[in-house]
């Protein structure tokens, strides 16, 4: 079973030319093996077997690489560092509980403050790589920041936020 698609229009609504169209084809088994089909509608998914619910999930596929490239991208290069296979598998698996807390201090912490669907080098470059200046004195330490910066990230939310999680 095949569906062939053809887009129109771009994401703004404007019509674009026969030579800018992307065509695909979506290829699929659903509705192949009718034991399989039977048990799918029978657990409720007869929404499945729709040509929208089709599309809609071939789109969906690309979500699924936006991971592993945001944990490429955390990790700051594409090779792993080490040329033993069990260190590297370690490494790899700190890299993704890194990622994963990275995700959740975006979902619990910065949400609405910063879109939740960066990938980690925008959120360094606008929540960690900015000027600032530590001192102390009468027994604080002070953090000081420009007053555009501490207004642009709204600092005291954030600091209010990083106390007390939800």
């Amino acid at each position: 079973r095949c569906i062939y698609t053809d887009l129109q229009r771009d994401d703004d609504g404007q019509y674009l030319m026969r030579f800018r169209r992307t065509d695909t084809i979506i290829y699929t088994n659903i509705g192949l093996c009718p034991k399989i089909d039977q048990k799918l509608r029978a657990a409720g998914g007869e929404h499945y077997f729709e040509a929208e619910t089709i599309i809609q999930k071939s789109h969906e596929r690309g979500a699924d690489e936006l991971i592993h490239r945001s944990i490429k991208e955390m990790a700051t290069k594409e090779q792993l560092p080490f040329k033993r296979f069990g260190m590297n598998r370690a490494y790899y698996y700190l890299l993704v509980i890194t990622h994963f807390i990275f995700e959740a201090y975006k979902q619990d912490v910065t949400i609405g403050i910063i879109s939740t669907t960066v990938y980690p080098s925008t959120f360094r470059r606008k929540l960690i790589d900015f000027a600032a200046k530590i001192t102390s004195g009468a027994g604080y330490i002070i953090f000081n920041v420009t007053r555009s910066v501490y207004q642009a990230i709204n600092i005291a939310e954030l600091w209010k936020r990083c106390k007390s999680p939800p």
